[in-house]
Order: structure tokens, then C-alpha cells, then sequence
């Protein structure tokens, strides 16, 4: 049984998106950790934007899609 395109971009899209979210989250956790350090309040970073992880699935397509 072969996988259908929306299939494939589908998982791209959310290996893509999970991959995002766990640098997001480990930039987070060193903030926070940073901060309590420093005696401060953690700065927000930045979550992943649909354009960031629409480009890094697209980089993931282009891997696979080489032989």
C-alpha cells in the first residue's frame, strides 16, 4: 500500500512542526533557568511561525526526495 501525497506532506508538516517545538521548548527551559540564575523574569521567546515550519518541512522534502 503506497502512501498518497497529503499523507507525506501531512507527516512532513508535523515532524517539521515538532521538531520546531522541542528547540522552542529547550530555548525556554535555558531562559527560564537563565533567568532564575540572574534574579529576573524569563524573556518570551518566540514560538515557531507557520512560515518556519512550512520552510523546514520543505527542507525535509528535499532530503527524502534525494536518492
Amino acid at each position: 500500500m503506497s502512501t498518497s501525497g497529503y499523507e507525506i506532506r501531512h507527516s512532513l508538516l508535523s515532524e517539521a512542526k515538532d521538531m520546531l517545538l522541542e528547540r522552542w521548548h529547550a530555548a525556554m527551559d535555558v531562559e527560564r533557568i537563565s533567568a532564575e540564575r540572574e534574579n529576573r523574569n524569563p524573556s518570551l521567546i518566540e514560538p515557531p511561525t507557520v512560515d518556519q515550519i512550512k520552510a523546514t518541512a520543505e527542507s525535509l522534502y528535499e532530503f527524502v526526495q534525494k536518492r
